[in-house]
């Protein structure tokens, strides 16, 4: 089933719906049917709608499976410690971001090719084309100071811009 933000739209411009039916050419009794979910909207109105409100279609409309799946999304650091644990580190080429800290760290040129310190017992994540990615390790640890290569998992529902990667990292590791 598909959804849709219409009325919330309509709210924020402060329009009626007889307004939007007169501007779209539609009845007030259709902006009510596709307020309230219960039409299959056609391509050509949901096209005439997104460019009224001047917004993608996809925001307009979504199916109703994927709400959570956006309600879940991190979009703050502190909501990445909570879905994923307060230890949870994101890596961006050779910048290390500790969620437990709020810390930069430039890490080990090795981390390029995935290969990383044990960091304890921490969910860790790489940042790539702006996608945030699980880290998986391809073997267990022997030690606190083993290196062990990672694989790139699943992607996660992270946005890598609540982390600053551009500022400058105060400490250093070789």
């Amino acid at each position: 089933m598909i959804i849709n933000k219409i009325s919330e739209l309509r709210k924020e411009k402060n329009i009626t719906q007889s307004q939007l039916a007169n501007e779209l050419g539609v009845s007030r009794q259709t902006i009510i049917s596709l307020e309230d979910n219960k039409n299959n909207i056609s391509l050509d109105l949901a096209m005439k709608i997104s460019k009224f409100f001047n917004k993608p279609i996809e925001q307009i409309f979504i199916e109703k499976d994927m709400i959570n799946f956006f309600k879940n999304k991190a979009t703050t650091i502190e909501e990445i410690r909570q879905l994923y644990g307060k230890n949870t580190i994101l890596i961006k080429g050779t910048i290390v971001f500790r969620c437990s800290t709020e810390v930069l760290e430039e890490g080990p040129e090795c981390l390029l090719n995935f290969e990383l310190p044990k960091y304890g017992k921490m969910k860790k994540f790489v940042v790539i084309n702006d996608r945030v990615y699980e880290l998986i390790a391809t073997r267990d640890y022997n030690n606190r100071n083993d290196i062990v290569k990672h694989t790139i998992g699943e992607l996660f529902d992270i946005n890598p811009d609540c982390i600053n990667f551009n500022a400058k990292a105060w400490n250093h590791k070789n």
